[in-house]
This record gives structure tokens, sequence and C-alpha cells, in this order.
């Protein structure tokens, strides 16, 4: 078969193809993650500095009577509580009172948000870090901090005044002495607001003490939110300024940055230069970030920014589990046994101690009390290898150490933004009533402290891709949408409904162009006999071929690539779309009424099948291939299999083996994206759907191909006579819009 016959299909299909590839290419470190690469080196048997057990480790006690400002009820004109700790003088437990926490399913618990919860690892209550604590270096050739700091138990205060805007302010007041220095942290909270102020003041109690050099941390333990269809895990992210002013952000993504290489130190990757100034640095999970933000980045010379692991996974088979000494083996495939200590909340919720060879996934830390040159690995949690995966545990967090600050006579006070609530600053501009949040305020997140870049920042994939404004196109599409579908949820408070009205509205807009395509799709269906009289006429002359058949398709009103079109115009939308939904904390949580669906930014969840079906719904198998997860979800194969519909409806028929086997790979290709969209938000699917139905619908007021067949010539148009007038009056609305697309068929665009 000769080139010439397959020009009807390729000229109508090679475009939309090529561009579903690249946008496809562009969605896929999203979409589908891989697994976190393992460590090529092997561990020690046993790590630095690990003894030979004696008794099981214990953390140190949490202090008493906790210091709490703020509020975790949604009626109280704070937006966040914060629970202190005076030993260590670290934030506990913050508390988002505006939004509902979620389960690991990405169902809705019913409470509040918990940020940074209490106890990062929920099976290891005695594992209670805090965040935003600091420690101190020995000296200035130190490489290591001491953390005493974060162990001793500071004094406090608590006090609150009124501001002169009228709202209230917060405060509590740490302090305790260190190699001569009084040591001051100040955590402040005002109403209305989604951050805490933090004043880091260091004085000299001891004439003889010159310098002073801490390290601050971040937060911890940020919650996953249906960890088996997530897009983020903790990740990193840190936002630098150069000296000439120019900006730019790093994320370590955790599903292809994990680094769990026992033997080796936790840190991921340094953040930041001496050539570079900090202005955030902070963890992201898919709402929400929590992150440490300088007003002045001048104003704190940083040596170090790094994010490092905080908790691990390792999976292996238990070799010896021994609790009078408190320590556990285990050999993960391939590698020598690794030993770790255990903690007493451990060996109790083991009890009997597994069976040799049992299949574990050992949840552990780096000791804190570590020194320089050595450390021990600290088993918290054990629970059978095919019940979870490292991305669902790894915890990490960002720490900033500073260089060596001279001291003086006076005080010198390092000011810091400790800003916790969504991952996208803006979307706090359409919260309303009790919930409003300044615009001003906003403005500081955004603006100031240049948190928008948290997710709105240029992909390195989309700096290449179409010249380099692809992703920049995202964005602008994406926040394009983010106030469309908030101007609609303020008439229509249903966020199942708002994306409905949308997708109406982008097909009323592209009508005039999805018309012109369903025409010419239908006038080549009508042309293939004569394309076949072109064939056999020209026989393997491709130029001459080409010439008649763009000739013929002139003379019948076709444009072959009129269907690429409506494409081109809905992609923006459609990436929009499945972007706004992966970011909106609004949608997160949003159910659709009357429906199962309780959650529009994750899968429908129709039915639960359970996480023990190997290699489609077990943790463990996370990444492979075809894994779906623990649920059926309807949506997604309603939406492909409405596609396929549409494509075997609006293609052309096959006029040779070629043309059949591209659109038979078409319908292969159909399948497979309806098993990597599987996991996609119910919110982008509802647009698939509604948009499939229109569509479908709209195909059915178009006249029949044999109608408009042939460009018959038509007679000059005579003035209608006032029988026809009167008739065409009668006419109902539906008659009417059909008359409207017949009349259109007739004289389609070219």
């Amino acid at each position: 078969m000769s080139e010439s016959e397959k020009k009807p299909a390729g000229s109508s299909l090679f475009l939309p193809l090529i561009i579903m590839t690249f946008a496809w290419m562009y969605l896929g470190t999203v979409l589908w993650p891989q697994k976190p690469p393992i460590a090529d080196e092997a561990p020690a048997a046993t790590p630095p500095g690990a003894g030979s057990g004696g008794k099981p480790f214990e953390f140190p006690k949490a202090g008493e009577n906790l210091p709490i400002i703020g509020s975790d009820s949604a009626d109280s004109p704070y937006f966040i509580e914060a629970k202190f700790d005076p030993r260590g003088a670290v934030l506990r437990r913050l508390v988002l009172n505006r939004f509902g926490g979620a389960e690991g399913t990405g169902r809705a618990t019913g409470k509040p948000l918990e940020l940074i919860p209490e106890n990062p690892v929920a099976n290891a209550p005695e594992y209670s870090p805090g965040a935003f604590g600091i420690t101190h270096f020995a000296g200035e050739s130190a490489r290591q901090p001491i953390d005493d700091l974060t162990r001793r138990d500071w004094s406090f205060s608590v006090s609150r005044e009124k501001l002169d805007s009228g709202k209230e302010e917060a405060r509590v007041v740490f302090q305790t002495e260190v190699r001569g220095v009084r040591l001051t942290k100040t955590f402040r909270l005002v109403e209305g607001e989604y951050h805490l102020g933090l004043d880091i003041t260091m004085e000299r109690s001891d004439p003889s003490a010159k310098s002073f050099r801490y390290q601050l941390a971040g937060p911890r333990g940020l919650p996953l939110e249906g960890d088996w269809f997530t897009q983020s895990f903790r990740n990193a992210v840190f936002g630098t300024q150069d000296a000439r002013g120019s900006f730019d952000r790093q994320v370590l993504d955790m599903r292809s940055s994990l680094m769990v290489s026992l033997g080796a130190p936790a840190t991921i990757q340094k953040g930041t230069t001496s050539s570079n100034l900090l202005r955030y640095a902070g963890i992201q999970t898919q709402y929400f970030a929590s992150a440490i933000a300088l007003r002045d980045p001048q104003s704190v010379a940083f040596r170090h920014c790094q994010a490092t692991v905080e908790t691990a996974q390792l999976r292996g088979r238990l070799e010896s589990c021994d609790p009078s000494t408190g320590t556990l083996l285990i050999r993960p495939e391939g590698r020598p046994p690794v030993t770790f200590r255990m903690t007493p909340g451990l060996t109790s919720r083991l009890g009997t101690p597994p069976e040799r060879g049992t299949d574990l996934a050992i949840t552990y830390v780096w000791s804190p009390e570590s020194a320089e040159d050595s450390f021990e690995w600290v088993a918290i949690d054990a629970v059978p290898g095919e019940t979870t995966h490292p991305l669902f545990v790894t915890d990490a967090t960002v720490r900033m150490g500073t260089d060596e600050i001279t001291l003086s006579a006076s005080p010198v006070t390092h000011s810091y933004v400790l800003y916790n609530g969504p991952a996208k600053p803006s979307l706090l501009s359409q919260l309303s009533g009790d919930s409003a949040v300044d615009p001003k305020v906003i403005s500081g997140y955004s603006s100031d402290l240049r948190l928008d870049t948290i997710v709105d920042y240029p992909s390195a994939f989309g700096a290449w891709f179409l010249c380099g404004g692809f992703s920049k196109v995202v964005i602008l599409c994406t926040n394009f949408l983010h106030g469309v579908l908030g101007a609609i949820h303020f008439v229509v408070p249903s966020y199942g409904l708002d994306i409905i009205l949308l997708t109406v509205l982008v097909r009323l807009l592209l009508f005039p162009f999805t018309r012109g395509q369903a025409i010419s799709s239908m006038r080549m269906q009508a042309l293939a006999p004569e394309l076949k009289e072109l064939q056999a006429k020209y026989g393997n002359d491709r130029q001459k071929m080409a010439q008649a058949q763009m000739e013929l398709y002139r003379k019948n009103g076709i444009n072959p690539l009129s269907g690429c079109l409506p494409m081109l115009l809905q992609m923006p939308v459609m990436m929009g779309l499945y972007f706004a939904l992966q970011e909106s904390v609004f949608f997160r949580l949003a159910p659709v009424e009357l429906t199962w669906i309780r959650n529009l930014a994750a899968p429908d969840m129709l039915l639960e099948w359970g996480d023990r079906i190997p290699w489609i719904s077990r943790p463990s198998d996370y990444g492979g291939f075809i894994y779906l997860g623990p649920f059926l979800n309807l949506l997604p194969l309603f939406a492909m299999s409405l596609m396929v519909v549409q494509q075997k409806l609006f293609m052309p028929p096959p006029t040779s083996d070629e043309m059949k086997q591209q659109q038979d790979m078409m319908m292969v290709m159909s399948v497979v994206m309806s098993v990597m969209f599987y996991r996609v938000p119910s919110g982008l699917c509802l647009y698939f759907i509604v948009s499939s139905l229109w569509g479908l619908a709209e195909r059915q007021f178009l006249p029949k191909a044999q109608a408009i067949s042939a460009p018959a010539a038509k007679p000059a148009a005579s003035k209608p006579t006032g029988a026809e007038k009167k008739n065409k009056g009668r006419e109902s609305l539906l008659e009417r819009f059909q008359r409207f697309v017949r009349e259109a068929g007739e004289k389609p665009r070219n």
C-alpha cells in the first residue's frame, strides 16, 4: 500500500499523537513516581560507635507544663495552634484550624490538620523530636553540632498583648545559657496570620565569650495525604538569591533523591554556597509547606544549608532479636546484617520476638547522642515488609548552620519567619468570612518572602521543552484556573458543579472549532471512495497524489489539520486543571454531593479491595507499572471508555492496512492511558467525562455524513415568505439549535 493512502489518517492523527506524547513526557515526572534508588555501598554489619547493647535505647522524655498559644478551634481569630516544649525550646505540635486533616488513604479524619504532629511516626509515640530546635558548635572548626540545647530544660514565659492594628499577639519566650552566652528564643503568633515569628538573641553572660555559632533545624513529620496516590513526599525546598539579585529555587524530590545509604551521613544534599543568600528553606508536601524564611537575606550569614533524613526505613530478613540487650539484626537482600538498637516501646510492641527469617521493614533514626565520628541506628518501629514503602515513612528536615557570630556588648538578634500553610500561599486569598487573610499578609508571603516560588517555578524540563516557555505557560494557566474556579465557586458553592460548569464553558468556547473538526472528519469518511480512485490513478507518484488529495480536500471544504486545533486549545485547560487539583487546598477533601466521591483532589475510591494484592495494591509494590492502589476507581475507567467511544465514532474508516494498524494502536494507547491515569484526581476525571459526553451529544446534532458528502452548488438564497417566517418563529429552542448546526455544517470553515 502506498504512502498516499495513509495520508488521511496520518495528517489528522500525527500531530495530536506528538502533542500527547510530549505532554505525557512532561507530566510523567509527577504522574508516575519512580522507586527510590538503593545505595550501592553495602553497610557495615555494625555502625561506628554502636555498642553491643546492654539495655534498650531511650529517648529523652518530653517536658511538662507545655505552653500553648493560638487555638485549634475553627471559630478562633487565630489560624494556628502552636504547642511548645521547654525541654529543648522546640515546637512540639502545630495545628491549622481552618483546614481538615486527612488519613493516609486520602479520606478526611474529621479533625483539624496537624501540619507538624507531636509524634511524627504514628506507631512510635516515644519518638517526639520537636521542630525548630537549635544546636551549637564547640568552635570555629567544629563540623558536628552539640545537641545538649535540645535535651535541657529552658526557662520560659508566656504573654499576650494588643497591637496597634487591634489584633492580639501571643508570645512564648525561652531562655538558657551555654558557653558564656545567654540564648533567648522568642516565638510570636498574631491573629489572622499563617506564620510564627522567631527571634534568636545572643548576649554575652561571660565577658570571655567572643563568638557563637548555631544550627537551626526545620519542621518534622509533615503528614502525607493519600500516600498511595500523592505526588509529593516531604520534599525539601530551598530559595536562594545571588549577589545580583537573581532568584533560584531548588527542590529535592524524595522520589528521586531519597538517600537511605546506611554507613553514610544522613545529609541529602547541600542547598546553598557562600555566593548565595538564603531566602527560605523548608519541607513541602502536596498541599502544604512549613518553611523558615528571612525578610532580609543579608541579616544572617549561613555556612551551610542542607536537607537531612530524619527517619528512614530498611527492609530485610530478621537475623536475631534480643529484648534484654535491646538489639535487633536485619539482613537486607544481598548484604551483611545490620545492627539496630531498639527502644523500650518497640520491644513492648513486638512482644514475643518474631521468628528468624521474618520479612520486616525497620523504621529507624540516627541516635541524637552520637559523637562527631560515631553514630547508632535506633529502631523505632517494625512492620511486615509488604505492608509499607520507604517513601511513606522517610522523613526529612532542613538544617541551617550559621557562620561564626562575633559577640560584643550589645545583643545580636536573628529574625526568622516560620511559615506554615498552603504550599501555594496565594490560595489564601480565596478564604472569606472569619477565615479571610489580610491581602498585605498574603503579599508578604508571596512577594517579600518569595514563598510563591515553592510551587510556581519553571522546571528544568519545562525550560527546555518548547523553547523554554512551556512550564511558564502551565503556571499561568494553572493560576488562571485557580481564579476562574474560585469565581465560579463564589456563585455555585459546590466544587463538583464548579468543574462541570468550567467544562461546559470551555466546550462552548471551543464549539466553532470542534464543530469544524467533526464535520471535516465526516467529510473525510465520505471521501474514502474518491481517495481510492486517486490512488489507482496516480499509483506511486506521491507528489501528484498529494496535490490531487489536497485539491479534493479544498473543494470539499476540509482542513486535514482541523482536529489539532481543539486539542491544542484544550491542552492548557487540562494541564492547568490537573495542576490546580494537585495544589488546591480547597478541592482537597471536597466531596461531590449525592455521590460516593469524598475528595475531588483524590481518586474516587468506589470500593476498597485491600492492600494485599501482589503487584497491584501492596504498599511495597508502589512505583511499579501496574500498581493501582487499594481501591477500585470507577471514574478513570469510565472516562477512558468514553474516549474510546469517541475515537470509534470520530475517526474515519481505515482505507488501508496501515491505517487500521494506526487506529488499533490508538485503542491500545487508550488502554495504557487508562492504567496510567488510574490514580489521577477524580475532579480531572470529571472534566474528561463531561467533556466527552458533550462531544458525543454535539455529534448527534450534526447532519449525517451523506448530507454533507458533496459540496453541491446551491441556488441563490431567496427571501423567506411570510409563512416561513411565521413557522421559524414557532421553532423550539432545540430545533433552532439543530437548524443552526445544520446550516453551519453546509458552510464549514476552511
